[in-house]
């Protein structure tokens, strides 16, 4: 289920011609979704997603502290494909 709202936000974000796109860590808060297992599902699900984009460029996550940040940096880092983090305050 949570891989299917990041993919169809993507599909979605591609009929619209959109070029760059920002998510939160859905799930992870209010609706207490793992957060380590939320950035399992998100980074691979996302990746996947923008291998086949014609448009999109860039994927952000907005993430709610640095804590969340490192988890799924983590997740990003473990993943066989390429990916970049970068950290603003």
């Amino acid at each position: 289920m949570l891989s299917s709202c990041y993919r169809e936000s993507i599909r979605i974000a591609e009929e619209l011609k959109l070029t760059s796109i920002a998510f939160p860590a859905i799930s992870t808060g209010i609706f207490g979704y793992p957060l380590e297992q939320a950035a399992r599902v998100a980074i691979p699900s996302l990746i996947e997603s923008l291998r086949s984009s014609r448009r999109l460029v860039l994927v952000a996550m907005v993430l709610f502290d640095k804590a969340t940040l490192d988890v799924f940096a983590k997740a990003a880092m473990a993943h066989p494909y390429k990916v970049s983090i970068a950290h603003y305050d």
